[in-house]
């Protein structure tokens, strides 16, 4: 599976032709990953042992750094009270990728591993809440019957928690 999808292709050569991004702001974008590759010495060295790999992937160090930008980075716009969930609350997790382990790795669930791979479903199961799940929708096709149900578990429960983003192969 490559690393990224295919939107930029796809789209961008159509966003161009009508006006709507210049190749001047896509080579602003790409500046600063192409200095980063530079500064790493990627072009004169683009391969690596891959059996070093093994030492950095699911490594509990990187884990733990990677929990911690995660709670630093989460915005919350307004809360009234809702957040912290307590595990009395009934909740309904909606959305088509909460009980996916592919898609919370993003273009990286080439290196999935489903051993070490948790879903938001079973992160919720395994702390002890009371979460009934809906998937909602799928993405890019119709929703109709699957969103009467998540509307229905939303209206039975206490708090609904969306789970929504990108698929795995959506960009990169």
């Amino acid at each position: 599976m490559p690393m990224a999808g295919d939107f930029y292709n796809d789209h961008l050569p159509q966003l161009v032709a009508e006006g709507k991004l210049t190749e001047q702001e896509i080579d602003e974008a790409l500046l600063p990953i192409l200095v980063l590759k530079i500064l790493l010495g990627l072009f004169e060295s683009p391969y690596t042992d891959e059996s070093e790999e093994a030492k950095f992937f699911f490594c509990e160090e990187h884990l733990s750094v990677s929990r911690e930008i995660a709670k630093e980075c989460v915005v919350l716009l307004e809360n009234n009270g809702i957040l912290p969930l307590q595990k009395n609350q009934k909740v309904a997790l909606i959305g088509p990728f909460a009980d996916e382990k592919d898609h919370v790795l993003g273009t990286w669930s080439c290196r999935k591993d489903p051993e070490k791979t948790v879903s938001i479903l079973e992160g919720f199961r395994k702390a002890g809440v009371d979460v009934t799940y809906a998937k909602g929708c799928d993405i890019c096709e119709g929703c109709d019957a699957k969103l009467s149900e998540a509307v229905e578990i939303a209206r039975k429960s206490d708090v609904a928690v969306l789970v929504l983003g990108e698929g795995e192969d959506m960009s990169g």
